[in-house]
């Protein structure tokens, strides 16, 4: 078994493969509050990415959600299109999607999130639950995704370079697992 192995399998540690020192942190399940910090994300700027995209897709605040992301970045994502390269294609479609959602709102959950990170790097993998609520909370529907993503340090914060979102397929009917 690897060193990255070992130390993602035992948690929150630190190990060093090729000279390179690795700090991984298994989150596990965040259940934090839409409006409130985790002690994790207080600890750890990479995971106070995943807040703030949380309270950006609920207040469906365009600028707020695009100012997560590196202006070349790529995007893997589920919907429509192959790959979304660089900022404005990505904004279209976020606005778009906020959009489209006229009075409903989405709440977003993270949890089981993985960190490997090094000095300027980070790679983060969590499944994800996208929740569409009613003006009065009321749930409507949900989905679960995974999600990749590898983020690049820019002076103190951390920007997504590339992201990729997917469900598994039922090998039988080929049809999208949406519920984990």
């Amino acid at each position: 078994m690897s060193i990255l192995r070992r130390v993602v399998r035992r948690g929150s540690e630190t190990g060093r493969i090729d000279g390179l020192r690795l700090a991984v942190a298994h989150v596990g399940r965040q259940r934090s509050s839409l409006r409130r910090s985790t002690v994790e994300t207080l600890d750890n700027p990479v995971l106070q990415v995943l807040d703030d995209y949380k309270a950006a897709v609920l207040a469906q605040d365009v600028d707020a959600f695009v100012s997560l992301y590196d202006p070349d970045l790529s995007v893997f994502d589920m919907w429509g299109v192959w790959s979304y390269d660089g900022i404005g294609p990505w904004r279209d479609m976020v606005a778009g999607w906020f959009g489209s959602l006229g009075t409903d709102r989405v709440i977003v959950d993270f949890s089981d999130t993985r960190v490997v990170s090094g000095q300027d790097v980070c790679v983060l993998h969590t499944f994800m639950k996208f929740k569409a609520v009613d003006p009065a909370g009321v749930e409507l529907r949900s989905m679960d995704n995974r999600l990749t993503v590898t983020l690049r340090r820019a002076g103190e914060a951390w920007k997504i370079v590339h992201q990729h979102s997917s469900c598994p397929v039922d090998p039988k009917t080929i049809a999208v697992m949406f519920k984990r």
